[in-house]
C-alpha cells in the first residue's frame, strides 16, 4: 500500500512539474527583449510592426527600409500605429530600431507618410496626395496577384536591396525629392 501511494505522489509530483517547465520554456522564447531609452514604448511598437511586416527572407537593409518607414508613419500619425499582428520581435530587429531611432523620410523639408504593401501590381505610380511617389517598375511583383501601386512595394523593396542596394537607395528608387534625416 505504501508503494501504490508513494508512486501516485510521484505521477502527482510529475504533473505539476511538466506544465511549469514548458510555461518556462514559452515564457523565454516569446519574451521581449528591453528597451532602455525614453522612446521605450516607441521603439517596442516599431520593431513589432516591423517584424509584423517583414517577410523571414528580408535581407539586413530591406529590414532598416522598413524600419525607417516605420519610424516616418509613426512619427506622423502615432494614433494609428497599430501592432496587434504580432506581440515579439527578434533581437536583429530590435538592434536596428535603436541604430535607426530617429530616422524619417522628409519631403521638401516636412516628415511625410510613405504607405506600404508586401507587393504591387508590378509597378508603383504617384498621386496628387503621394505626390513624392514615383513611377517604378517592380518586376519581383508580377504575377504576384495585387492591385496596390500607390506606396513602397516591400518584396521590390526587399529585392533592390539584395541586388547591392543599402536601405536609403532603395527608398530612393520609389521615393523623388526625398532625404532619409535624423529628427528628434
Amino acid at each position: 500500500m505504501k508503494n501504490k501511494i508513494l508512486g501516485f505522489l510521484f505521477i502527482l509530483l510529475i504533473l505539476a512539474v511538466i506544465p511549469l517547465v514548458n510555461l518556462n520554456k514559452a515564457s523565454i522564447s516569446k519574451a521581449l527583449p528591453v528597451f532602455s531609452d525614453n522612446n521605450a514604448n516607441k521603439n517596442s511598437l516599431i520593431a513589432q510592426k516591423a517584424d509584423a511586416t517583414i517577410a523571414d527572407n528580408y535581407c539586413d537593409e530591406a529590414v532598416k527600409a522598413v524600419i525607417i518607414i516605420l519610424n516616418t508613419n509613426y512619427k506622423c500619425d502615432k494614433n494609428s500605429f497599430s501592432t496587434s499582428d504580432k506581440k515579439s520581435y527578434n533581437s536583429k530587429t530590435e538592434k536596428y530600431v535603436r541604430e535607426l531611432a530617429g530616422k524619417h523620410i522628409v519631403y521638401k523639408g516636412k516628415i511625410s507618410p510613405v504607405p506600404y504593401f508586401r507587393y504591387s501590381k508590378g509597378y508603383t505610380a504617384t498621386s496628387a496626395k503621394y505626390p513624392y511617389i514615383k513611377n517604378s517598375a517592380c518586376p519581383w511583383d508580377c504575377g504576384k496577384n495585387s492591385d496596390n501601386i500607390e506606396g513602397v512595394s516591400l518584396n521590390s523593396l526587399n529585392e533592390l536591396c539584395k541586388n547591392g542596394l543599402n536601405a536609403e537607395q532603395a527608398l530612393k528608387h520609389f521615393l523623388s525629392d526625398i532625404e532619409i534625416k535624423t529628427t528628434r
